[in-house]
């Protein structure tokens, strides 16, 4: 279960309604994972999130509102949301995420997130006052660990939300039949995932493609 630790309490009791901060898009496969696997993790198995598009696709414990605002816990969202393609100013959306964390203070929480390169700087002392504001910060990769550990952050080092989920029968049957037409064995192959690098992630493309 989400937010058990041997020296703290739990921080989502077996009562408490629980709302999701900077909730994107359910059409985004990512996101949709991570929501769907903290509504999964929490005592209730449901989740409020108010999702940036007017008509969002069914997601298992996920129950789309207008705001989390009456919610006691909030789990801020995403992966690496706090990108932010201005690293010496910053951007709305970046100031609109950081905002939500510091107005969430001791009822708020990040779970399973990344803090990408392209936020530091201002942008980063920024994030990292609003996250000691919290509850519990719970990140998912040694580098933001260690990187918000010098900015004072409290963190604790944790797995990807989504790992929680599992393939349905129904999934399963389906990326059969892709892969059967396409005559490529199950058993052969492996799935990648790539995107091209730009200033939000600003990798060496050459050296990823060979």
């Amino acid at each position: 279960m989400l937010d058990t630790t041997p020296d703290q309490a739990p921080f989502v009791s077996a009562s408490a309604k629980v709302g999701l901060l900077n909730a994107y898009s359910s059409r985004n496969l990512g996101d949709a994972a991570i929501m769907t696997a903290l509504a999964s993790m929490v005592p209730g198995r449901s989740v409020q999130a108010a999702l940036c598009e007017i008509s969002p696709l069914p997601m298992k414990g996920v129950i789309c509102a207008a705001s989390a605002s009456d919610a006691q816990r909030v789990i801020s969202v995403g992966g690496d949301i706090f990108n932010n393609a201005r690293p010496w100013l910053a951007t709305r959306t970046f100031i609109s995420n950081v905002a939500a964390l510091a107005a969430a203070g001791q009822r708020g929480m990040v779970f399973g997130q990344t803090i990408p390169s392209s936020c530091k700087g201002p942008a980063l002392v920024a994030l990292s006052i609003a996250m000691r504001r919290l509850a519990r910060v719970v990140v998912r990769d040694v580098q933001s660990w260690k990187l918000l550990q010098r900015h004072g952050v409290d963190a604790r080092l944790s797995y990807d939300a989504a790992f929680v989920l599992s393939p349905t029968e129904t999934g399963r049957a389906r990326a059969q039949a892709l892969l059967a037409r396409a005559g490529v064995s199950a058993e052969r192959a492996a799935l990648l995932s790539v995107r091209s690098f730009d200033a939000l992630y600003p990798h060496d493309q050459a050296k990823t493609e060979r």
